[in-house]
């Protein structure tokens, strides 16, 4: 029986699922064993980029640092009307707290190196929590994020406490504990602080005044105790 050529056997190979396969091609041992090599390193890549693809599936509600170092909390799935294109809804975790839509494969996309070539995180959005965005801001210290973040003046540091009183807020696991939070920092928060805790929370705190909007942001996570409790029951 003549021996099926190297050509054949590199077709039938690419149909092959475990080593007994290979052992029916009846080849050399050299042959088989480079086979054997083949088929391993092959699907040493697939499980890599099984793992891969699942270490980037997006994550709703989680916090993403942008590769200019900027913090932002995705807030959802969105298709465009027309096209039905799938998006990204994400909103800034400082300054005005605006929200954005970029197109769901353009989020996930790494980082042109050859347009930055400086830039070391991988991919354009690097999912992280509040706190290891702030360390790694202050360990990297780029001046003009942390003009964004931190400064050297004591007007500075002051004006720019809310940020921290949020990213604090944030990165509280239990709704129990943001409760007793936000009792402690009452005194610091304001309109901006509030209606950001109220959006990481996907409600709207209503119009008025402070004191009302805290006591209605304070009812909203008080419900969200109430039932954390009820479920771990």
């Amino acid at each position: 029986m003549q021996k099926p050529s190297v050509s054949i056997i590199y077709e039938d190979f690419k149909l092959c699922i475990s080593i007994s396969q290979i052992k029916a091609l009846n080849c050399s041992k050299q042959l088989y064993f480079s086979l054997v090599k083949v088929k391993i390193s092959i699907d040493l890549y697939l499980v890599g980029r099984m793992v891969q693809e699942l270490a980037r599936e997006l994550v709703i509600g989680g916090f993403y640092r942008h590769f200019k170092n900027k913090l932002y909390q995705v807030k959802g799935i969105a298709y465009h009307s027309e096209t039905k294109e799938k998006m990204v809804v994400y909103q800034a975790m400082y300054g005005d707290y605006s929200l954005y839509v970029r197109p769901y494969d353009m989020f996930l996309s790494e980082v042109d190196h050859a347009k930055y070539p400086d830039v070391t995180q991988k991919y354009c959005f690097q999912e992280t929590t509040p706190a290891e965005f702030e360390a790694q801001v202050v360990k990297d210290k780029p001046v003009s994020v942390l003009s964004d973040i931190k400064s050297d003046s004591d007007d500075d540091t002051a004006s720019k406490k809310p940020d921290k009183i949020l990213m604090d807020f944030l990165d509280i696991d239990t709704y129990q504990e943001k409760l007793k939070y936000i009792d402690i920092v009452r005194d610091r928060l304001d309109d901006k602080i509030i209606d950001a805790m109220a959006a990481s929370l996907d409600v709207e705190v209503p119009e008025g005044s402070l004191d009302k909007r805290y006591q209605s942001l304070k009812q909203v996570i008080s419900a969200h105790a109430k039932y954390e409790c009820t479920r771990l029951r």
